[in-house]
């Protein structure tokens, strides 16, 4: 398939028009005979006409109906644990702002800059690790060097893990929810190299194993 026929479609809108639709799948099936006719041979001669016809392709219908069926997720619950990180993130900010004793200055605890020139500047703890471009680093690994020398890295870290509990995993789950409260990920068993089954749109397996501040894999039902 020509390059910029696939980069038209890498991005259709989420209602496309039917035209747009009609020359995709019109485009679909002729570039999927087109590998059809290539491929068929290579199966004969690689001696993988069973593997392909009696295992892949039966499953392909097994990866179609969990598509379909999804993953039921705990919505109310799901709002629940919401209100309860942001009700903690309120709560650390004002703990950190104490710590500093400074709770008139406005501090953006998510700019890595500011809090690289907080533990060094204000509580005079020296960063070691350096980022790529050789600014100081405050990543997770950086702080677990020195979380304790002071309780801003420990409470810094907690607020970290709150907010990507709301932000990534809750947020997130909220948004692929449909409306009968289930999530329909997509399943893939060729994208990994190892054969392993990956998941994508969301990625169920990334889901944190984490069970602080909330445990995000019981949010899932079946």
């Amino acid at each position: 398939m020509p390059e910029e026929q696939i980069l038209l479609w890498e991005d259709l809108p989420e209602n496309p028009p039917l035209e747009v639709l009609a020359d995709y799948a019109m485009n679909d099936a002729i570039w999927t005979w087109q590998l059809y006719k290539l491929f068929r041979p290579r199966l004969e001669v690689e001696g993988m006409n069973n593997l392909f016809y009696e295992i892949e392709m039966p499953f392909q219908y097994v990866l179609r109906d969990m598509g379909i069926y999804g993953t039921e997720v705990d919505r109310p619950v799901i709002i629940k644990a919401k209100e309860y990180c942001k009700t903690k993130l309120q709560e650390l900010d004002v703990q950190l702002h104490g710590i500093l004793n400074d709770s008139l200055k406005e501090y953006n605890l998510n700019s890595p800059k500011q809090l690289a020139d907080i533990i060094e500047n204000k509580l005079g703890i020296k960063l070691k690790d350096l980022t790529e471009k050789g600014a100081k680093s405050t990543s997770e690994e950086a702080l677990d060097k020195i979380k304790d020398k002071h309780i801003f890295i420990e409470k810094l870290q907690e607020y970290r893990k709150v907010n990507k509990a709301l932000n990534t995993y809750l947020e997130g789950l909220l948004r692929a929810t449909d409306p009968d409260n289930r999530v329909r990920a997509s399943f893939n068993n060729c994208i990994a190299c190892t054969g392993r089954l990956s998941c994508s749109k969301p990625n169920l397996e990334n889901l944190t194993k984490n069970k602080e501040p909330v445990n995000i894999r019981e949010l899932l039902i079946a």
